[in-house]
């Protein structure tokens, strides 16, 4: 039995990287300010470092992500897969030439296009799809900005990504 309600638990669990890059900046600021000498300068490291934790702490916060619909997301060795009811598929992170977001029928929805396999359509409540962001993050130039947009916004699609060389593959939709 738990006896923190559901949103709740969802809400402590996405920010749970604030928290502790929070704790790791107060207790680095702590040894940087009252220790001398070498303990001082790991202080202000440990506070360096938790302030990196923050802001990806942030970043993950802020990126779009459900629960509870339907299919799995599955992020293993560079590789995108989704299993989902009807049908699913799998993609290579460096085969990618964009990834971008839209709306079908009220579900916001992922879309991987790859050079050398079908477009992979993951909706955005699948369950892990929370991994979709360590998976980009490998990717230059992702706009984290426009997927936390993304919910909100009226447009038909949403560019999170795009190669360098994507105009040579395909033409933006």
């Amino acid at each position: 039995m738990s006896f923190i309600r559901p949103a709740a638990r969802d809400a402590i669990w996405r920010f749970r990287d604030v928290g502790i890059g929070v704790v790791v900046i107060a207790l680095g600021a702590y040894f940087g300010l009252t220790r001398f000498g070498l303990a001082s300068y790991a202080g202000w490291g440990l506070a360096a470092l938790g302030l990196a934790f923050l802001w990806e702490g942030v970043q993950r916060a802020r990126f779009p992500y459900g629960r509870d619909g339907a299919g799995v997301v599955e992020v293993t060795e560079r590789q995108i897969a989704y299993f989902g009811p009807d049908g699913g598929g799998v993609v290579s992170i460096e085969d990618l030439i964009r990834v971008s977001m839209f709306r079908h029928r009220g579900l916001l929805l992922w879309e991987f296009e790859a050079k050398s396999a079908p477009t992979l359509t993951i909706p955005n409540n699948a369950r892990n799809a929370e991994s979709l962001f360590d998976a980009l993050g490998v990717l230059s130039g992702v706009d984290y900005d426009a997927a936390a947009r993304a919910p909100q916004s009226d447009a038909p699609m949403t560019l999170i990504w795009q190669a360098p060389s994507a105009s040579a593959h395909t033409a933006l939709h």
